[in-house]
C-alpha cells in the first residue's frame, strides 16, 4: 500500500476548502430558511381559510394584503 504524506501547505489548503464548503452549505441553509419564512407558508385554501401570506409564489405583493401587513409590521419594528 502506498502511503500518502500531506505537506503542511496541502493540509492548510484542504482545511481552507473544507471550511469554505461548510460555510457555503450553512449560507444556503440560512437562505432556504429565510425564503421558507417569507414564502414557505404558501399554501392553498384549506377547509377553513387561506393560511399563508401569499396564495401563490409569483403573486404580486400589491395583491396580497397579508403579505403587505407583514412587511409593514417588519418595517415598523426593526430588529435590535
Amino acid at each position: 500500500m502506498l502511503r500518502y504524506y500531506m505537506t503542511p501547505e496541502t493540509r492548510e489548503a484542504l482545511i481552507a476548502e473544507s471550511n469554505r464548503i461548510i460555510a457555503a452549505r450553512a449560507a444556503a441553509k440560512a437562505a432556504k430558511k429565510l425564503a421558507s419564512t417569507l414564502h414557505g407558508d404558501l399554501h392553498g385554501y384549506s377547509g377553513w381559510d387561506l393560511w399563508g401570506s401569499m396564495p401563490y409564489a409569483p403573486q404580486e405583493s400589491s395583491a396580497a394584503p397579508k403579505y403587505q401587513g407583514l412587511m409593514s409590521f417588519i418595517a415598523a419594528h426593526p430588529a435590535r
